[in-house]
């Protein structure tokens, strides 16, 4: 269950986000806008996000630098508003804002052999010569064995 902004002493402000475009650091380009997180009750912001944040904005940790960098990835992978916001509270907590892991399928084939057994490899000489022991086995003559054995692929 999520707070609303009120209850966590913050409200937001949306400002231009410029990013570098070359190693002069006036060479600018902006990106678009993006939320900034400004707290407005101390109280509040100090009990739903500790002391050890305030303590950093005092050791040079800048809400608006952060939410500027949260908002510079955000307006590149083209985030909702509310997504940026949730993920300028989420760096505020410490908690790391990243995108989904990308999951890569593997389709693995399954063959079956003469006898009912499977084979998964990828080796086709291997394959063929399961096949033709499983064909001889089987009781097919060896040299009749070898050509069907030839004629499977993977």
């Amino acid at each position: 269950m999520s707070r609303n902004d009120s209850e966590m002493g913050i409200t937001w402000s949306m400002e231009d986000v410029s990013e570098r475009i070359s190693t002069n650091a006036s060479d600018k380009r902006t990106l678009g806008q993006c939320p900034i997180l400004i707290p407005t009750d101390l109280e509040k912001f100090r009990a739903e996000f500790g002391d050890e944040v305030i303590l950093g904005i005092f050791n040079g940790t800048s809400i608006r630098v952060m939410c500027q960098d949260v908002g510079r990835r955000g307006l590149k992978n083209r985030d909702s508003v509310e997504k940026m916001k949730e993920a300028c509270i989420n760096r505020l907590r410490g908690v790391r804002n990243s995108r989904a892991a990308t999951v890569k399928t593997v389709e693995v084939k399954v063959y079956t052999l003469p006898n009912g057994e499977t084979y998964k490899g990828t080796n086709l000489e291997e394959y063929q010569g399961l096949y033709m022991a499983a064909l001889v086995d089987a009781g097919v003559q060896p040299d009749v064995a070898r050509t069907v054995a030839l004629t499977q692929t993977l």
